[in-house]
């Protein structure tokens, strides 16, 4: 299993680096450039829609990405500690899973996606 996490901070000024990082990530992983952009895409919603809802906008919070790859099944996490509820939505054409948690104030966003591997069979 590859597992990779990074740690932000609740400016939208921050997502476009972690983006890069998350295609360099992907290419790393052997995801494929169609399927590493969809993934791409909804990681950025998560985050910005995670800056905007959970943190209000406000720069000084952390939010943590957490990515692993296990065979062909994809998971990111995206983590905080803001209020609760994103109001995020997730078309299910692009990701096969999307679920939410909350507990002792810290708030999960997994998204999950089988995704073809290059090199794999």
């Amino acid at each position: 299993m590859l597992r990779e996490a990074l740690t932000i901070e609740s400016d939208m000024s921050s997502v476009p680096g972690v983006a890069a990082k998350l295609r360099t990530l992907f290419t790393a992983m052997g995801i494929p450039g169609g399927e590493a952009m969809v993934v791409e895409f909804c990681a950025v919603e998560a985050m910005e829609n995670t800056i905007e809802h959970a943190y209000g906008g406000e720069p000084g919070h952390a939010v943590e990405l957490v990515v692993s790859l296990d065979g062909a099944s994809f998971t990111l996490e995206v983590i905080d500690r803001g209020a609760l509820g994103s109001g995020l939505v997730i078309p299910p054409s692009l990701m096969d899973a999307v679920s939410y948690a909350s507990a002792d104030g810290v708030n999960t966003l997994t998204l999950s996606r089988t995704v073809h591997v290059c090199g794999a069979p």
